[in-house]
């Protein structure tokens, strides 16, 4: 059975290459025995892009053994280089459009369907310039949506401006998949708890911003955008009738048009949740057609043991219909996938 992993990352090594030799945009790269050491003009190096999150045969291998026949990748949020200049920011995210299409032609073995698609990067300091960049990559190169940061190095995704991003995303139908970054407001808030900042500060980021996108209204204005709740939604879906009590007037309505709860049940989400318990309760919660196998592969510098990504959709025993929808059907759907004509 075929099986879609919609929530991937990668950096083409030889993206980094050109960066080592060029340093565009006053960007500075250096290679090490197998990593990559990025930084961006008057910022700290970022942590070392290595192990799975290069593309190579350790992603093949875990993609065998999973049962995946193809991921949809982005890059490492960190690298989009969102605290560039507009115009500076606006082409090295056409340098990793361009990189990503061209691994994804490049991974293409002969007679057999691609292993990889890419979501676009979009330097968001200029929302007019991000929508023109996502005509770009969805229309010309062939990239199957766009995966932004959560966090701005100044303003929020809730505002106005980014109206004209998500007109072209609904026009284009290209899903729009909002993902933290390491450094966050979230991060910051749990400061005093350093060693549960990796496993929440992400989660807690994405819900917040999802939260914010609602309650601004912008969800509403644009009830057919494709927009993914990554890590299965984070703690959105659970505590979805809080957020409608909490969010109604003394006369027991809420701000827009749609309760929250219902704009939550418009949207998509992945399964990067690692348990059959927690994947059934979203699936009960969100139905077949808005939740799609994801992994979040690349995360990590080593991907982790014991994670079986299409295993625990099986395992959630929601029916062979439902789990063939989860698996395949409604990402080929979405994304415009055929995976037997691709």
């Amino acid at each position: 059975m075929a099986a879609v992993d919609i929530h991937g990352h990668c950096v083409p090594r030889a993206f980094l290459d050109e960066v080592v030799a060029l340093q565009p945009f006053g960007v500075r790269a250096e290679a090490h025995v197998g990593r990559y050491l990025v930084t961006m003009p008057g910022r700290e190096t970022l942590r070392p892009v290595a192990g799975v999150m290069l593309d190579g045969p350790d992603r093949w291998e875990w993609m065998a053994r999973q049962g995946l026949t193809h991921q949809i990748v982005g890059p490492w949020l960190d690298i989009q280089g969102q605290e560039l200049p507009a115009r500076d920011g606006a082409q090295w995210a056409r340098l990793l459009n361009d990189a990503l299409a061209q691994l994804a032609a490049d991974t293409t073995l002969p007679g057999e369907p691609p292993r990889l698609s890419a979501y676009a990067t979009l330097h968001l300091a200029d929302a007019g310039l991000a929508a023109d960049e996502l005509h770009r990559a969805v229309g010309d190169l062939g990239l199957r949506g766009a995966m932004i940061p959560a966090t701005l190095p100044s303003g929020s995704l809730s505002e106005p401006r980014y109206d004209t991003l998500w007109a072209a995303a609904v026009e284009l139908g290209a899903p729009i998949m909002v993902h933290a970054t390491t450094q966050s407001p979230a991060t910051e808030l749990l400061a005093r708890y350093p060693s549960l900042r990796g496993l929440f500060a992400r989660h807690v980021e994405a819900s917040l911003v999802t939260a914010e996108l609602i309650v601004s209204g912008v969800l509403d204005r644009f009830p057919q955008l494709r927009f993914i709740a990554v890590h299965g939604g984070g703690l959105l879906p659970y505590q979805a009738g809080r957020f409608d009590n909490d969010t109604r007037d003394a006369r027991g309505r809420t701000d827009g048009p749609r309760d929250p709860s219902e704009i939550l049940a418009s949207l998509y989400y992945d399964t990067v949740l690692m348990t059959k318990t927690a994947i059934r309760f979203l699936i009960d919660y969100a139905g077949p057609d808005r939740v799609m196998a994801g992994s979040d592969f690349g995360a990590a510098p080593a991907e982790r043991g014991g994670v079986s990504v299409s295993g625990a959709i099986v395992a959630a025993q929601a029916g062979p219909a439902v789990t063939a929808a989860i698996l395949h059907g409604t990402a080929e759907r979405v994304f415009g996938l055929n995976l037997h004509r691709l």
